[in-house]
């Protein structure tokens, strides 16, 4: 253990101080926390950076919801979906916790009567978009004359501040600045999935002092995963609305693209299943009317991209559907996860198509900005901040739009963030970026592109694992816990965390290394299906084999779990048998099926 940041271990659970616990049941209606909760909330309470790694349903909200009501002054709390902030605004409100939103939806009039209510001192939890609080203006006006102190920082969805994570959004590297304008609070950071390398990267961008890391772990006994192959798109789309009539209850099916949301969500409609879409192409007004009517259980179904789902507290869904592949694990994980937050049985369906891979190959290509970006954005920004004598850009992201019009907004963000962590430029009260060092600095820049280049090439592993989920015949649940328990083989991660002084320790394994018995491989093992030069191979041995001339040659009998080796693909672990086929699973997390005659034991 180190000084940087303790992990939480398991201790016995005290009594709750009598003002929490009248709050827990009078205000929320909950006559007791769920496991990890307690923990959370007396870290936060302690005064404790803290990040909870908690699953789909483990009860997040509450972990600062509590404590904001027992803290002097306004607990802020930065949402990443305007959807999100709103549900749970409206419960706060409902049980009589005075609460403000503030996000780009709001006209001017009702936006001056969230900041009246702030400013009066009456709001106990506020609630705004990344985009929001690192914006100068508004940390200004929060830390004015007369304004309530800020106790607590609240960032839920906190994976979104990792470029290891599969939802970044570069808003929220800059939120540390925007904290540290609010006199620096203790800050607690909410996810339910981060590998090590992602919990090491939320603790360093977050600047957590001394953090206090409590995983909870991500195992749901009552989900219950299974994969569909499916060889072409149409195949897909009939199977997907064959699923959603004969399924019951709630469901949502999630799709990679706003085209193929729109395209699904009209199939469904005209198949006469009850369905609405929700996607970021679709004006705020006709989201909101989408979310509320799957809500209130008036549709049955919403098809809808990534941009739908986090935090969304409706309990009673049970199945989600991925018509396309996700590109990472933890992606599948969090969308899949939010079925089934009743506790009651629910089904993770993947409808995978090989092709589908392309999509996300084609989302990664475009998600960080390569060298030539990088060295365009920084002799812009010098260029601009010389033309006054403070050399400060102000404004900068709304400048560099003007002065590169063909860079995307998150690749000049990015950049930008990357030029003030190199020391280029310095981020000023107000926003802007100073020039301080427009020489050995931006002479570094090529350094700092290989980096995101190294990220590129990690993301591309990382759709390959979740590749490898779709086609393996290994337990899903393991796969999953497997892959959230450790990044030991990422070398790079392993560095990141020691530069950082970052120590994690992994939750215990819910399985204890065995499998789930609810998932379809377990449940139904996949059978061999040969292929045609397989078949020949096999018809080819066969005739040698009934040609007594020969000497018959003794083929050595597998079990699941044996070490073997196979020429060309080294060494691997044996997961099936079938006749003379033995389906072998490599280091690469790839199984591949080879006539047992090719197969050796491993030394």
């Amino acid at each position: 253990m180190n000084d940087t940041t303790r992990t939480a271990t398991t201790r016995a659970r005290k009594p709750l101080d009598r003002e929490l616990e009248i709050a827990l049941r009078k205000v929320f209606g909950f006559p007791n926390l769920r496991p990890g909760q307690d923990e959370v909330i007396r870290s936060v309470l302690d005064g404790n950076d803290t990040l909870a790694v908690m699953p789909t349903g483990a009860g997040k909200s509450l972990c600062y919801q509590l404590p904001a009501l027992q803290l002097d002054g306004m607990t802020v709390v930065v949402s990443p979906l305007i959807s999100l902030m709103r549900d749970q605004a409206v419960k706060l409100i409902e049980a009589g916790v005075a609460t403000a939103v503030i996000n780009s939806t709001l006209s001017t009039t009702e936006e001056r009567a969230a900041m009246d209510a702030v400013t009066s001192g009456e709001i106990r939890i506020l609630f705004v978009t990344p985009e929001r609080l690192v914006n100068a203006e508004f940390t200004a006006t929060l830390t004015g004359k007369n304004m309530p102190a800020v106790p607590l920082v609240v960032i839920d969805e906190a994976h979104c501040i990792s470029q290891w994570g599969h939802d970044f959004r570069p808003a929220y590297v800059e939120l540390i600045h925007a904290i540290r304008t609010l006199g620096r609070p203790p800050v607690l950071a909410l996810t339910a999935t981060a590998t090590p390398s992602v919990i090491d990267d939320i603790v360093r961008e977050l600047q957590m002092r001394r953090a206090n890391v409590i995983h909870t772990g991500v195992y749901r006994d009552n989900l219950h995963f299974m994969v569909e192959q499916l060889t072409n798109p149409e195949e897909k789309r009939a199977r997907a609305i064959e699923l959603a009539r004969t399924l019951e209850g709630s469901g949502i099916i999630y799709c990679a693209t706003v085209a193929e949301c729109e395209a699904l969500h009209a199939a469904l409609v005209e198949a006469e299943v009850s369905a609405e879409r929700y996607h970021g192409k679709l004006a705020a007004s006709a989201r909101s009317e989408a979310q509320d009517a799957f809500m209130a259980d008036e549709v049955r179904v919403m098809v809808a991209t990534n941009a739908f789902g986090m935090g969304i507290d409706k309990p009673n869904i049970r199945f989600v559907l991925h018509a396309q592949v996700p590109g990472s694990l933890d992606a599948y994980y969090q969308e899949a996860g939010r079925a089934g937050r009743d506790g009651e049985p629910a089904k993770c369906i993947l409808l995978f198509e090989l092709k589908d891979k392309q999509v996300q190959q084609f989302f990664l290509g475009g998600r960080y900005p390569n060298a030539e970006t990088i060295r365009r954005v920084g002799e812009a920004v010098r260029d601009l901040a010389r033309e006054n004598e403070s050399q400060t850009l102000d404004k900068p992201l709304e400048r560099l739009r003007e002065a590169l019009p063909h860079v995307g907004a998150n690749k000049l963000r990015v950049a930008a963030t990357l030029l003030n962590d190199m020391g280029v430029t310095r981020r000023t009260r107000r926003g802007g970026m100073k020039l301080i060092d427009d020489g050995k600095a931006i002479i570094q820049l090529d350094i700092a592109a290989q980096a995101y280049a190294s990220r590129a090439e990690r993301d591309r592993a990382v759709l390959e694992r979740m590749i490898g989920y779709a086609q393996s015949a290994r337990c899903r649940w393991r796969m999953l816990l497997d892959y959230f328990a450790s990044d030991a083989e990422d070398t790079r991660a392993l560095q990141a965390a020691s530069k950082a002084e970052v120590e994690y320790q992994a939750p215990d394994d819910e399985l204890a290394g065995g499998t789930c018995g609810s998932c379809d491989n377990c449940l139904h093992p996949p059978e061999v299906t040969e292929s045609p030069r397989e078949v020949r191979e096999h018809a080819m041995s066969q005739e040698r084999s009934n040609d007594d001339a020969k000497p018959k040659r003794n083929v050595q009998a597998f079990n699941q779990g044996d070490r073997v080796r196979v020429r060309r693909y080294g060494e691997g672990t044996v997961e099936m048998v079938s006749g003379d086929r033995v389906a072998v699973r490599f280091p690469d997390d790839e199984t591949r099926t080879f006539i047992a005659r090719y197969v050796k034991r491993a030394a």
